[in-house]
């Protein structure tokens, strides 16, 4: 199991490399992202496993 900081770190790393790439300016354009789930409580294209409660401890 991650510590809140480790998940933090994978989840920054996954949503900054499509911009990254330079494939989107922001990573809230990338379709395929959890990133708007995590920043902005949004559902969107890819389903996120909440049951962890993750979102709470990202803050």
């Amino acid at each position: 199991m991650w510590s809140p900081k480790k998940v933090r770190e994978k989840l920054r790393y996954m949503h900054r490399n499509p911009v990254k790439r330079s494939l989107v300016p922001a990573p809230e354009l990338w379709r395929w992202s959890s990133f708007r789930f995590y920043a902005l409580g949004e559902a969107g294209i890819v389903a996120v496993n909440e049951s962890f409660g993750m979102r709470a401890r990202l803050g």
